[in-house]
């Protein structure tokens, strides 16, 4: 086996337990939200909308729009699920330079014949298979539980892949603007806390942007980079997934890139 798959075979089981419990979370948060909308549905048909019309404007749904796939896709907005996949993106990429510098692996792995600029990949392919597991939890949990849960119209396989490819999306962008702060720090602490506070902030900005009587701060929603994941958006109209992704997809190459740049210049300290 080469170096580089080594290394990626080394992150993927130093990363298994947070792994297998945030899956088996995700897994578990689709079967709910699915159970919660076939409720829902069940009390729309006895008494009709009327009593949930205030419900569903708050998740940005009218009668015009309203499926069961619209519905299941407000709760993707849960902050559960957001928290699960920024913790990923976060806690590996303030571990590629940062973590591994202070806990004094980072020479020992670097003096196998693997390039910096490798040892980089294999932390990016290592982000990139962590979200295609985490986000396929989260269908397969929705498609689970669609099977013993009554909906009107359950949606199939490539309609929740749409909402899933731009979360991850999401997660990578986390992933790479924390890589880029690990890059060019000696400390784990500083790209945790940095990317922890930019991407909670994002969060927030978001909340109060849409918040009721806030519409003369609608404007500060284009600082959150939550405002490129609309999974609602996406399984209605789905006008919104290309160029979402494609504006995820280039903060995480730009970020990573610069990362790149930073790490192959700077001098490591070797460990004691």
């Amino acid at each position: 086996m080469s170096p580089f798959f080594c290394l990626i075979r080394m992150q993927l089981i130093e990363s298994r337990w947070f792994l297998t419990l945030g899956s088996s979370a995700l897994f578990g948060l689709g079967w709910i939200f699915v159970h919660v909308t076939s409720r829902i549905e069940s009390k729309i048909r006895e008494s009709g909308v009327s009593g949930f019309e205030g419900f569903m404007e708050a998740q940005g749904m009218s009668m015009d729009n309203y499926s069961s796939v619209v519905m299941e896709m407000t709760w993707w907005n849960n902050p559960a699920i957001l928290l699960t996949i920024a913790l990923w993106g976060i806690s590996r990429g303030s571990i590629a330079v940062a973590g591994e510098l202070e806990r004094g692996t980072l020479d020992w792995q670097l003096s196998r014949p693997v390039s910096r600029a490798a040892y980089l990949a294999s932390h990016f392919m290592v982000a990139v298979l962590g979200l295609m597991l985490l986000t396929s939890a989260l269908v397969a949990g929705n498609l689970a539980a669609s099977q013993y849960n009554y909906l009107e119209s359950p949606p199939g396989v490539f309609t929740l892949s749409k909402p899933a490819f731009n979360l991850a999306a999401l997660g990578l962008a986390v992933f790479a603007y924390t890589l880029m702060i690990s890059a060019a720090s000696s400390a784990r602490w500083r790209p945790n806390l940095i990317s922890s506070v930019v991407t909670l902030g994002g969060f927030i900005i978001l909340v109060i942007a849409y918040m009721p009587s806030m519409d003369h701060w609608r404007w500060i929603e284009r600082l959150s980079i939550f405002r490129a994941y609309t999974p609602v958006e996406v399984v209605s109209k789905g006008e919104s997934l290309l160029y979402n992704t494609g504006l995820l997809g280039l903060i995480a190459v730009s970020c990573t890139l610069l990362g790149y740049l930073v790490f192959r210049s700077r001098d490591l300290p070797a460990s004691a």
